[in-house]
């Protein structure tokens, strides 16, 4: 990164870990049904223990960098099975199944992250989950922090965020600045600069699919397809049609007709769980 990208960012570590904890919070609160509280804790949290579980991250402009999200391997556990609806049962194995869940939990995180930084820094942010392995960089980057998060009806988490060394160097760039104006900043309301953002962030288009049905051909059924020929899909008639965004479904509903074309009356919208279940089977 640039000297002059590093300028730029207007985000210190300290505002960088709160969106961090508020986006954890605000997406286990959804899952749980029960609101969770957050803080950054003194101590190491998670670390070089190799049943830690890893969540990578990648960031886009203007941050830049990645970071890590290290959580021990039964709080992993235990999140997964909230998501995919099963009992708490710490003797289970942390099988791929559970893997994918969690991993669709922090990609869920990750959404609410970009949202959020986007908003304080007023232009698009790209937050990636790259994958659940640790990356090289992490045995050398000590930035980063540990953070605690709290519920009245589940067990307390225990989280290590840690920072690449671009990452960092970006955060810490804003760090002086922001010490001096800190006192301002209390003093400002936070609802009015952050709905505005959040209206820029809404204009973001994302493009929608409709999903009559799907089955799994062979190539050679590929090639005879010839006009006129009939494709039987695996869903029935009076089944819901499915909406997507990207591959993921995210509602289904029946077809509707508004002024000659076509639209779709949503009926359900498809919760955590299903979605894992749609991104295993998919």
């Amino acid at each position: 990164m640039s000297a002059a990208l590093a300028s730029a960012v207007k985000l210190d570590h300290e505002q960088y870990q709160s969106v961090w904890i508020d986006s954890i919070c605000e997406v286990l609160g959804q899952i749980a049904g029960s609101s969770f509280e957050g803080r950054v804790a003194s101590g190491p949290g998670p670390a070089g223990d190799p049943s830690v579980l890893c969540m990578h991250f990648s960031l886009g402009a203007p941050l830049g960098g990645e970071q890590a999200l290290l959580l021990a391997a039964a709080d992993g556990l235990r999140l997964s099975q909230l998501l995919m609806g099963e009992p708490p049962d710490p003797a289970a194995a942390f099988d791929a199944d559970h893997r994918d869940a969690l991993g669709e939990l922090f990609r869920q995180i990750a959404g609410s992250a970009a949202l959020a930084l986007g908003a304080r820094l007023e232009t698009e942010v790209k937050v990636t989950l790259t994958d659940t392995e640790r990356p090289a960089w992490l045995a050398s980057s000590p930035a980063g922090a540990h953070l605690n998060l709290t519920s009245t009806q589940f067990p307390a988490l225990s989280l290590s965020l840690r920072l690449s060394s671009e990452l960092n160097n970006a955060l810490s760039s804003a760090d002086a600045p922001a010490a001096e104006s800190k006192g301002r900043r209390q003093e400002e309301p936070s609802s009015g600069p952050r709905e505005s953002n959040l209206d820029f962030l809404r204009d973001i288009e994302l493009a929608v699919t409709l999903r009559f049905g799907k089955r799994h051909v062979l190539l050679r059924d590929i090639l005879e397809i010839v006009p006129g020929a009939v494709v039987e899909l695996d869903q029935q008639i009076n089944e819901p049609v499915e909406l997507l965004v990207g591959k993921k479904v995210i509602a289904r509903g029946e077809v509707v007709v508004l002024d000659g074309n076509y639209g779709l009356r949503v009926t359900e919208v498809v919760s955590p769980v299903e979605r894992v279940e749609s991104l295993r089977n998919g």
